[in-house]
């Protein structure tokens, strides 16, 4: 079992929380007050600020029928990752390029809330096609 830091008292010592009423520097101010604006710059617009999953198809008629399930924040720039236009495509990938992006579904807040959507839609996949 892990333990925290012991105290001089003998106590194990409890992280600091903050408190709310606590006066915030005006260099905090100034940071909240930026990602409030980049929320609300990003409300109502598709793909801004939110995760996508996204399914490919290989567009490759060696490999016709392989697919590829992910999720991003941007699936412009991914699709063009995955076809290799740009770096950092998956390496899963790269051997059955191009790809075509079949489905996006976009809206999940948090990649938490996305990845149990994707592992679903990977195990529908896996028993539709065997």
């Amino acid at each position: 079992m892990r333990r925290g830091k012991i105290a001089p008292d003998g106590n194990e010592a409890r992280k600091e929380t903050r408190n709310p009423s606590m006066p915030i520097s005006s260099r905090g101010r100034e940071n909240q007050e930026q990602i409030r604006e980049s929320r609300n710059e990003n409300k109502g617009k598709p793909g801004k600020g939110f995760f996508a999953c996204y399914l490919l198809t290989s567009l490759s008629p060696r490999h016709k029928g392989h697919t590829y399930i992910g999720f991003t924040v941007n699936p412009l720039r991914r699709i063009r990752q995955h076809n290799g236009e740009i770096g950092s495509g998956a390496w899963r990938t790269k051997s059955r390029r191009p790809w075509e992006m079949v489905v996006c579904i976009y809206g999940f807040p948090t990649n938490v809330s996305a990845h149990p959507f994707l592992m679903l839609v990977a195990k529908l996949l896996f028993n539709l096609l065997g």
